[in-house]
C-alpha cells in the first residue's frame, strides 16, 4: 500500500472493505443489544426502588412512636399522614 492510501485510510477516507463493513455492522448490532440490556436493567432497578420505598413507608406506618418525645411524635404523625394520603389509605 502506498503512502497516500495509508494516510487516507488513517483519516477514514479510504474505501470500506467488506471486512470493515461487516465489523461495523457487528459493532452496531452489539451496541444495539447492549442498549436494550441497559434499558431492561434500568427498568428493573426502577421497579426495585419503588418496591423498596413502598416497603420502607409501610414499615414507618407500622412503627410505634409512643416512646418518642412529643416533637418527634408530631413529626412521625405528619409523615404517617403523608404516606396514608400518598397511597389513599384510610385510618381505622
Amino acid at each position: 500500500m502506498g503512502r497516500d492510501k495509508t494516510k487516507s485510510r488513517a483519516k477514514g477516507k479510504g474505501k470500506a472493505t467488506s471486512s470493515n463493513s461487516s465489523v461495523g455492522t457487528e459493532r452496531s448490532a452489539r451496541s444495539e443489544e447492549m442498549m436494550t440490556q441497559m434499558a431492561q436493567l434500568n427498568s428493573t432497578m426502577e421497579r426495585h426502588m419503588v418496591e423498596t420505598i413502598r416497603f420502607t413507608e409501610y414499615m414507618l406506618l407500622m412503627q410505634d412512636v409512643r416512646h418518642l418525645d412529643p416533637e418527634d411524635q408530631e413529626e412521625a404523625r405528619i409523615m404517617k399522614a403523608s404516606i396514608r394520603e400518598k397511597y389513599n389509605l384510610k385510618r381505622n
